[in-house]
């Protein structure tokens, strides 16, 4: 048996034990390991690692109760690593930087970022692209980063700090700049009631 098989074979395990109490629970897991061999063979690389890193991290850190902490402790400005898992058409998925707009309640509200400059042609921008989605803000290069920036405003959310991968860099959240991301922000996901049509 090669390392690869050992270690998969050990994850199989681990799976078996914390879900599959019964054997309805057993035979439903062998199908979706079935199904998830087909997918993955089937996949390229490029397709199928990000899921695979978004699933061995929900694994390791998401899946068991009692888990240990992960030790990184963010707040409001902190750029960061993130594992957004699964997600449906137009969401942010699996392996992204993102900003740190506040921490509460044990959860962490972050905007997803990219680096694609088709995202960043279409955002909006006051001074040369008045007529870019308003929900892609961008943001020059930011500290820690080596790429220009966009924002995906409307894709803001709280998320377990256990997806954060690790810190990157920071941005000053009393900087101008991060005073304009936390009113884009507040007024995409929470406009005035009187301007909702």
């Amino acid at each position: 048996m090669t390392t690869d098989e050992r270690i998969l074979n050990e994850l199989k395990e681990k799976c078996e034990s914390v879900f599959c109490k019964t054997a309805s629970d057993r035979k439903i897991f062998s199908e979706y390991l079935r199904l998830k061999r087909y997918l993955y063979s089937s996949a390229d690389l490029k397709t199928a690692v990000p899921v695979m890193i978004s699933e061995l991290n929900w694994l390791l850190k998401g899946s068991s109760q009692g888990r240990k902490d992960s030790g990184i402790r963010v707040s409001t400005g902190d750029i960061v690593y993130i594992d957004f898992g699964q997600a449906y058409q137009y969401e942010m998925a699996y392996q992204h930087y993102g900003l740190v707009i506040s921490v509460c309640c044990d959860k962490a509200f972050v905007v997803p970022m990219t680096s694609s400059m088709k995202a960043y042609r279409a955002a909006y921008d006051s001074a040369d692209n008045k007529e870019g989605h308003y929900n892609l803000m961008r943001i020059g290069i930011p500290a820690g980063l080596n790429k220009p920036t966009t924002l995906y405003l409307n894709d803001a959310r709280h998320i377990n700090p256990d997806r954060i991968i690790c810190k990157v860099s920071r941005m000053d959240p009393h900087s101008r700049l991060f005073h304009e991301i936390y009113s884009r922000i507040r007024r995409i996901v929470l406009p005035d009631p009187s301007e909702l049509n």
